[in-house]
């Protein structure tokens, strides 16, 4: 049986990325890569094709998105059909004995965006956020803010939104913070309102929702008449377009979310035994139906049009659910489509399938040379195209369990950048089920004996010396030895060597850390250096009970 050999990886380093993909080429992505804040548009390579798109391949593009001077973020919280509703906020002048003063870093209120989907973003200038008349007797070094909590566009046009009021005060005057009184009698008051909003944002009516001081709410959506139901804790409540309180549904779940679908039906999500399920609400009875499982890994769900009522994210792949059939089906991953993980806010499904959404490209550090932490927020749409249009790449496979932040990183910046080869990353975590969490490395490792290997590999978990032994892991130092910006001697060469098998470099990792131990040098002296026959006399010399470490710690670790 032949063989080829993998290129192994522990913590993904973007420069070794760079050799696994250009072969003999020494240019790294972030020499090669056009910053994605300069383009205005982009067209990025599909995943593969699927049973369901036949000869249509997925394909994203960008579009970047400008907010309204003063708002400092973005966050998505609906769509429509001719764009989105975000929340932000902008700074705003404070107010002191009645009189304002200039605005300041850490004042700031809540606004309301509205975006299409060219990316042209308006702030609803009438909106004010949330006014409370707090009792403030007896209250003191009193503070007090709210916060716009979720947007709902209606039907009729109008927007309804969920806000927070939230006060706290200490009941005795003239204590101190640093001490232990003043947070004994620090006291706290929450309450939640419905707003209902004309189209420019002006109020309409305010009400409060009945919420106990202990309960809050997570979620929000609206039915086909307008009515939202909010999760709280193990309830549900149904409050009418005009704020009104319809029902109060109280079950042994634990509600985690509510979505409603393109047709206005509304299911609310609990976890069961392993999974999430999801109950219709009858928000005319004020009851929920028979619950029904979603699939492991639906973690997200999300609504809107194309061909199924309901989609789900497990975080690196996107999915329709089969509402007959009880199953998922993936549809794209989001780093084959160039999107990455890192999405702000929710995510929309357009009348014809196209997938919509916010990535904030300076936090996540795919600008090449963006030194500060300014958002720079792009609008992306995934969608299917004929597979002649996407230009062919040669793919690199990258088999993992749970693939990371910094690996998903330096695969997109990579597959951004590079116009000949691609990374598609094998999370072999897919696997896992409910009974069988190690059911991914089971299939990894015997694929891997059976010849069906990756290009690239992580390590972690998996037998390195005896993958080492059996030829399957290509040395690494030749490309090392062969790069222009790298070299042996940058590294701690004990490091490197925690890396070789047999003189060859057969895995890399970004970083590691000391875990140390500190003491009175009364007991452990002050002599640099320990032994660990230092370290046990050290011990015999304390009082009987003494323990230096945790009790959880484990000779593995001490040891690793």
């Amino acid at each position: 049986m032949k063989t080829k050999r993998v290129i192994t990886l522990i913590l993904v380093l973007a420069a070794f990325l760079s050799l696994a993909g250009c072969g003999s080429q020494q240019n790294t992505p972030a020499q090669t890569a056009t910053p994605a804040a300069q383009q205005t548009e982009q067209s990025a390579a599909a995943e593969g094709q699927t049973e369901e798109s036949g000869e249509m391949a997925w394909a994203s593009s960008f579009k970047d998105v400008t907010l309204p001077a003063g708002s400092e973020y973005l966050t998505v919280s609906a769509f429509t059909k001719d764009g989105f509703y975000a929340v932000s906020n902008e700074k705003a002048a404070a107010e002191t004995n009645g009189t304002e003063e200039a605005a300041s870093e850490e004042n700031y209120v809540s606004c309301i965006l509205k975006a299409d989907f060219e990316g042209n973003v308006t702030k609803l200038d009438k909106y004010r956020p949330l006014q409370h008349e707090a009792d403030r007797e007896g209250k003191f070094d009193y503070s007090a803010s709210s916060s716009l909590m979720f947007v709902m566009p209606l039907s009729s046009g109008e927007l309804a939104t969920v806000e927070m009021f939230w006060e706290n005060w200490v009941t005795e005057e003239g204590l101190d913070s640093s001490s232990d009184e003043y947070w004994e009698k620090t006291q706290y008051n929450q309450e939640f309102y419905y707003r209902l909003l004309d189209t420019d944002g002006s109020e309409k009516l305010s009400r409060r929702i009945p919420v106990e001081e202990d309960q809050y709410i997570y979620a929000a959506a609206t039915d086909k008449a307008g009515n939202i139901v909010c999760t709280c804790g193990n309830k549900l409540l149904v409050i009418s377009p005009e704020g009104e309180t319809e029902h109060v549904i109280e079950s042994d779940n634990y509600w985690e979310t509510v979505t409603a679908l393109a047709d206005g039906t509304v299911f609310a999500a609990a976890w069961g035994d392993s999974t999430l399920e999801i109950y219709p609400v009858d928000t005319v009875k004020g009851e929920i139906g028979s619950g029904r499982r979603l699939p492991n890994g639906a973690y997200t769900l999300y609504s809107g049009g194309g061909d199924y009522p309901l989609y789900y994210s497990n975080g690196s792949n996107f999915y329709g659910f089969d509402m007959e059939a009880g199953e998922g089906v993936k549809l794209f991953s989001w780093l084959g489509t160039d999107v990455g993980t890192d999405i702000y806010g929710g995510i929309g499904i357009r009348d014809d399938g196209t997938v919509v959404g916010i990535i904030n490209e300076n936090d996540n550090a795919y600008s090449a040379g963006a030194a500060d932490s300014t958002a720079s927020y792009r609008l992306f749409e995934v969608r299917q195209v004929p597979a002649s249009t996407v230009k062919e790449k040669k793919i690199l496979t990258l088999a993992t369990q749970w693939s990371s932040y910094d690996t998903n990183r330096a695969v997109l910046r990579f597959n951004r950048s590079n116009e000949n080869y691609r990374i598609e990353i094998l999370d072999y975590s897919e696997y896992n089920t409910e009974d069988d969490y190690n059911a991914g490395l089971t299939k990894l490792l015997t694929e891997i004996m059976a010849g069906n290997m990756p290009d690239m590999i992580d390590l972690q978990a998996l037998p390195v010396s005896r993958l080492a032994a059996k030829g399957l892991l290509e040395d690494l130092y030749p490309y090392l030895d062969a790069d222009s910006e790298l070299s042996r001697d940058r590294y701690f060469p004990n490091v490197l060597a925690l890396c070789e098998r047999d003189g060859k470099l057969v895995s890399t990792l970004s970083g590691f850390y000391l875990a140390t131990l500190i003491g009175a040098s009364s007991v452990v002296g002050d002599t640099p250096g320990w032994t660990y026959e230092e370290f046990d006399a050290a011990l015999a010399s304390m009082p009987d009970g003494c323990r230096p470490l945790s009790a959880y710690t484990t000779r593995d670790q001490i040891l690793s």
